[in-house]
């Protein structure tokens, strides 16, 4: 450090020698004194202060690497994590694919056995009616699964705008699940004001959300209950509003409702399956779309969903 400064003490110590060889003064000999005492305390700061820099300098340097060289690590674990979680998507995916060809196999076979026993049913009939109705039910989870995985990658496998009467979508809706509304003697009430006009809308999305919100409404309701499906065209915005008479919807349940495998205080009715996909489904579709979906329901009087879509009304 004395070598950095060996200029300024150089300079020090031959005004020292100078003071020496030839005294001032005797009323500026203090001030000389008192000068040459400042700039030694200076120099000193200075090279105090130097050297503080340079090991601050150097410190920050091995900060700099130690920081590139973790911020390279956090780059490297977050390629190999997207890559992982890519192939965990790519796996759940293939899996629930090659799931669905044998059990779409056993429920064909199991409703073959229900049919032929059905003129004389006994404990094979039932047992072949249950098989297909858990068939079912796993159809439609894996179908969800695919789905959402779809949906968040980006790739909402709809299809090109196409005309569609709201008539038609009132007939899509009555269809829907309509073996589950049997089976829970769930009246389905489908209602219009304006069911002879026509929309310009991706008709495959906007059936899947039917399918989803009759699906789910269909599941939380009570047996004997009430469904109404009501489907409009309003200021070129498809108005879909699907109202059940079950248990409602907490303040809790609804802050988590549009979430992936939310798992809600309620639960089905008639011991269906439920993963918590199909309203996400709905809210990824909606989002898409360009629409919103929220819920209006009060604890123990039923929930209604409602969807607004922008269309192009063409009729």
């Amino acid at each position: 450090m004395q070598a950095l400064f060996a200029k300024e003490l150089s300079v020090l110590k031959e005004a020292e020698g100078a003071f020496a060889r030839h005294p001032p003064p005797e009323e500026l000999e203090h001030y000389c004194e008192m000068l040459a005492e400042h700039y030694r305390s200076m120099l000193a700061q200075m090279m105090k202060l130097t050297s503080i820099s340079d090991a601050t300098q150097l410190q920050l340097k091995r900060t700099k690497l130690e920081l590139s060289s973790a911020l390279s690590n956090v780059e490297r674990l977050n390629r190999n994590l997207e890559a992982v979680s890519q192939e965990k998507d790519e796996i759940l995916a293939l899996a629930a694919h090659d799931l669905r060809s044998p059990l779409s196999g056993i429920r064909g076979l199991a409703d073959l056995i229900a049919e032929e026993s059905a003129p004389q049913p006994g404990e094979i009939h039932s047992y072949a009616e249950e098989i297909v109705n858990v068939a079912d039910d796993t159809l439609e989870m894996i179908r969800d699964i695919l789905d959402i995985y779809r949906l968040d990658g980006g790739a909402p496998g709809g299809q090109q705008s196409e005309s569609i009467r709201i008539a038609d979508l009132l007939t899509e809706a009555s269809a829907i699940s309509r073996a589950n509304a049997l089976r829970k003697r769930i009246t389905m009430v489908i209602e219009s004001v304006n069911a002879d006009r026509s929309v310009l809308v991706e008709k495959a999305l906007v059936v899947r959300i039917l399918e989803n919100l009759v699906s789910n409404a269909l599941k939380y309701s009570p047996h004997g209950s009430i469904v109404t499906v009501r489907i409009d065209i309003e200021d070129n915005l498809l108005k879909i509003a699907v109202r059940d008479q079950g248990p409602g919807l907490s303040e809790a349940d609804q802050a988590k409702l549009f979430k992936k495998f939310a798992r809600l205080a309620s639960r089905p009715t008639g011991g269906e399956s439920s993963i918590g996909l199909g309203l996400a489904i709905v809210d990824r579709i909606v989002q898409h779309l360009g629409g919103r979906v929220w819920v209006e329901t009060i604890p123990g009087e039923g929930a209604t969903f409602r969807v607004e879509l922008p269309v192009t009304a063409v009729g």
